[in-house]
């Protein structure tokens, strides 16, 4: 069970980062014709602190660490509760 919650911990912050760039929020900013660019024109004007900004700060700069503390511990509970619930481990 414990390897089970290790592993979803590990994949879930990579996931999520990844997911989030591959919307289109980028290093370099919101990726046209993509999901972000399609986001910001539906929730326009973009306000501090809403979505949209957020978002674009985690494809510039990561997860915070808190950030990635919290997505941890999501991924690892869920995928411990998967395992448990197939009785894998």
């Amino acid at each position: 069970m414990a390897a089970c919650a290790a592993v979803g911990a590990v994949a879930s912050v990579g996931t999520v980062t990844f997911a989030i760039t591959a919307a289109g929020f980028t290093a370099t900013g919101i990726a046209a014709s993509s999901l972000g660019s399609w986001l910001m024109s539906v929730m326009a004007p973009v306000s501090p602190g809403g979505l949209v900004a957020i978002l674009q700060s985690i494809g510039v700069l990561g997860l915070s660490t808190a950030g990635k503390v919290v997505t941890a511990a999501s991924g690892g509970s869920v995928l411990a509760a998967a395992c448990k619930k197939m009785k894998c481990g």
